[in-house]
């Protein structure tokens, strides 16, 4: 027998499942609500996202009851890996969404709009190997099943992690590339993607440290390690993106307008101003030498001076 670990190895508890499984049904709630109201394709990613954990945890509660259901452990198996690739494809909505206000009405370049392409055909191959990993692995009817189905995890998880490199790298490249003289707006949506990658590297790290570790090692141990760095930051970023970041502060484009057209306005205020104040000068300068002349002269003559 192997000596990895059959991740997830540890048989889940009733509590925690149930909790997780209410708020991530409580998030898909928030994203669906969000759907109706901004009708984005992000939304409809992420809501389907975290419908599928909260499914997840569900099926994680029923199998704490039946521990000896090797169905429950394929189920979950199933869930955790095959899902994962939604919210990956959902930051990459969002960075495609962000690129495209940067650049306004410019055209990127072919290699930029490839790259991007390629990156994300990544995304689904990593998830079916990954799913295919856990299956021969929780099935675990011969070595050979555990040995390949290590090796598809490992793979997947490498995969996902060159992915989640490439999307700080995007991000970097086009704010530097595109960036300069743009809404201080934009870079603060620069940092929620940052921000938004980081959360799942946190998740991929854990990932990686559990498909290269033995099942004796202490962080296939304990349970809490697993909600810590695997539900915890995939909660947290459902919560951020559905409540606080996104909707109209991310998209409106409203604010940049709207402030250009007031520095636009005090642009032309400034040069009405500085027309009517010549004018007015030339007028008063006329009028000041008008009198110098009038005084100058008295019958053709010039005045005697006082």
């Amino acid at each position: 027998m192997s000596s990895r670990a059959t991740y997830p190895r540890i048989i889940p508890t009733f509590p925690p499942s149930v909790v997780l499984a209410v708020l991530f049904g409580a998030s898909a709630l928030l994203h669906l609500l969000r759907i109706t109201k901004f009708r984005r394709t992000v939304y409809m990613y992420l809501c389907t996202f975290g419908f599928l954990r909260a499914c997840l945890f569900v099926v994680r509660a029923v199998w704490s009851q039946f521990a000896s259901s090797k169905a429950m452990g394929i189920i979950c198996g199933t869930l955790l890996a095959g899902g994962f690739f939604i919210i990956v494809e959902a930051l990459y909505i969002l960075l495609a969404d962000w690129i495209k206000i940067l650049l306004d009405e410019k055209v990127p370049l072919i290699y930029e709009k490839y790259a991007l392409k390629f990156v994300k055909l990544l995304i689904p191959l990593c998830s079916i190997v990954g799913v295919v990993g856990e299956v021969l692995i929780l099935d675990s009817s011969s070595e050979d099943h555990i040995y390949w189905g290590e090796i598809s995890r490992q793979f997947s998880v490498i995969g996902f992690l060159i992915v989640i490199v490439m999307y700080f790298f995007f991000v970097t490249y086009f704010t530097k590339t595109y960036g300069n003289g743009v809404a201080i707006q934009r870079h603060l949506q620069a940092l929620v993607l940052y921000i938004s990658a980081a959360l799942l590297s946190i998740e991929l790290v854990y990932r990686t440290i559990v498909y290269f570790s033995k099942n004796s090692d202490p962080i296939n141990t304990n349970e809490w390690v697993f909600y810590v760095f695997e539900a915890v930051p995939e909660l947290t970023l459902l919560i951020v993106l559905g409540g606080i970041i996104l909707g109209e502060w991310f998209y409106n484009t409203r604010i940049e307008v709207e402030s250009t057209a007031v520095v636009i306005n005090k642009v032309n205020d400034t040069e009405n101003s500085s027309a009517i104040m010549k004018k007015n000068y030339r007028k008063l300068n006329g009028e000041s030498k008008l009198m110098v002349k009038s005084n100058m002269r008295v019958d053709g003559k010039f005045a005697p001076k006082k």
